[in-house]
């Protein structure tokens, strides 16, 4: 269950999106979450790229990230632009 802050005063308009959330079983510092991206970095066999843990590593502060997807097999990843 997602509980929320609910304090009506005006001064309060952007504090919910700064207070804690408890999302299931993770308890989050902030109401701030990266959506995944299809951003399509890793090798042709799936592993994450340096370059995959530096966007990552930067955008860690931020709150909760969703990473990017992964392909199941070679023939599932439609995004390839690899060769």
């Amino acid at each position: 269950m997602l509980t929320h802050n609910t304090d009506p005063s005006p001064s309060s308009s952007l504090k919910p999106l700064l207070t804690p959330v408890k999302l299931g079983a993770l308890e989050l510092k902030n109401r701030m979450i990266v959506a995944p991206l299809t951003r399509v970095r890793a090798e042709l066999d799936g592993v994450p790229t340096e370059m995959m843990a530096e966007f990552y590593a930067l955008r860690a502060p931020f709150g909760l990230i969703i990473s990017e997807a992964s392909s199941v097999s070679f023939r599932s990843n439609t995004f390839s632009t690899k060769a």
